[in-house]
């Protein structure tokens, strides 16, 4: 009942009925997912479409964010193409909009399990590596190798290169995913701890409000580090592009 990691289980809603195909699963992490992707798109449909009343705060918080990340990411990669920008802001509230979904009561976050987390990495890494690929073919091994290097130290630094680049990968994804996790283990242990002490017996109804306090304060720095995964996710992914951009 009390199991800090219950709340990571997958649950299956229902099964469709299989015939001459195979129909997957549908479960709690696919729904919240499918979810996730249909409020981002409406939002950004209603904000490029309509000025309704009661939306400019929306419009102007937005706008500010994007503003704020155009000129962070910019500093951090010169943008030979806008379409490298768009995807990475895109990608940002992508994985701000699931990491504060999973704040919300009986809900999941679909970022705390690893297999999805991988994913979003994974993509932007093949998208570097095809990036890298496309504006500098064969001489991409640059990446990996500075220019006058000699020989012997080459033998060495290229395999120590070779598993730094391809580290980024888990390095993007296990970031994300264990900060989402241990965060929302945390909160559930403390939940947990404050529950057992106020329901022991009326005279400990007082001292449960002490973790109480500590579950509101960490609840409060939840939401920072959900905003701080996203901004830390995308910066990572724009030096990745900007070293293979201009290489060493």
């Amino acid at each position: 009942m009390y199991d800090p990691l219950e709340q990571f289980n997958i649950i299956q809603v229902f099964k469709m009925l299989p015939c001459r195909f195979y129909f997957p699963v549908l479960d709690n992490v696919s729904i919240v997912g499918f979810f996730t992707i249909s409020l981002f798109l409406i939002l950004i449909y209603f904000l490029n479409t309509f000025n309704l009343k009661g939306t400019i705060f929306w419009e102007c918080l937005i706008a500010a964010i994007v503003s704020e990340l155009k000129s962070v990411l910019q500093s951090n990669m010169i943008f030979k193409k806008q379409i490298f920008l768009s995807y990475l802001i895109t990608l940002f509230f992508f994985i701000l909009f699931s990491n504060i979904f999973g704040m919300i009561p009986y809900n999941v976050t679909v970022t705390s399990y690893f297999v999805l987390s991988f994913f979003f990495s994974a993509i932007t890494f093949i998208g570097v590596t095809l990036v890298g690929l496309r504006y500098h073919g064969t001489n991409f091994i640059k990446v990996l190798l500075p220019e006058g290097v000699p020989f012997m130290i080459a033998l060495i630094l290229i395999p120590i290169e070779l598993i730094s680049y391809f580290s980024r990968v888990l390095s993007l994804s296990i970031r994300l995913f264990a900060n989402m996790l241990s965060g929302h283990t945390l909160l559930k242990i403390l939940l947990g701890f404050s529950w057992v002490i106020m329901t022991s017996s009326y005279s400990m109804v007082f001292f449960g409000t002490f973790p109480l306090l500590v579950v509101t304060s960490v609840t409060f720095l939840e939401h920072i580090i959900a905003f701080l995964q996203a901004y830390i996710f995308i910066v990572l992914s724009s030096i990745y592009f900007n070293d293979v951009i201009n290489l060493h």
